[in-house]
């Protein structure tokens, strides 16, 4: 059996008040609670949570000497690799992507965040057989429900998803953008 979320407490944020977000917890039996306002410390799992998440993410960021404009995409990278490890608090000896999907995840397609990365380009999007055959990039991480990875392209500045990518794990992506001599 996966694992069902029972309860959510929250701060009284929009996102956690909005008619939609009432009817889907209803409709799945999640019970609804929230913290006063502004007592950050009622909701001690969650702001803890957040700041090894940022933790994390400042960590990802610094090593791969990217502008801070990449945050987002670090975040989301982050969480998906949390979700992917185990856990002191978890009793079951499992990930939480393990407890909540009953998947056990496969991390041989992991990547390191920010790293240099080449693209293919596919023959009909080539105008001549002497055309480069990849592109560089940066990696920045992991679409949602699909096999393959996020590349941020500077040249035309465009993510763009696919499977064809060839890492350079240990060379910094924010080296193409000019920034790789950035203090962290």
């Amino acid at each position: 059996e996966t694992g069902k979320c029972e309860i959510i407490r929250s701060d009284r944020g929009g996102e956690y008040i909005s008619n939609r977000f009432k009817d889907f917890c209803k409709n799945n039996g999640i019970r609804r609670e929230t913290s006063n306002p502004r007592t950050p410390e009622q909701n001690g799992v969650s702001e803890r949570f957040w700041g090894i998440l940022f933790s994390k993410v400042r960590a990802m960021i610094n090593e791969a000497k990217l502008p801070k404009e990449f945050w987002t995409y670090a975040v989301i990278t982050a969480n998906y690799l949390s979700n992917r490890q185990l856990t002191k608090g978890n009793t079951h000896n499992q990930t939480p992507i393990h407890t909540f999907m009953n998947v056990k995840p496969n991390l041989n397609h992991i990547r390191v965040f920010g790293c240099l990365c080449y693209v293919y380009i596919d023959k009909e999007n080539r105008e001549s057989k002497l055309d480069d055959r990849a592109e560089k990039g940066i990696f920045i991480g992991y679409p949602p429900g699909i096999k393959g990875y996020n590349v941020y392209i500077p040249k035309g500045n465009k993510i763009i998803t696919s499977r064809n990518v060839k890492f350079e794990e240990n060379v910094p992506g924010g080296t193409l953008l000019g920034t790789g001599e950035r203090e962290g």
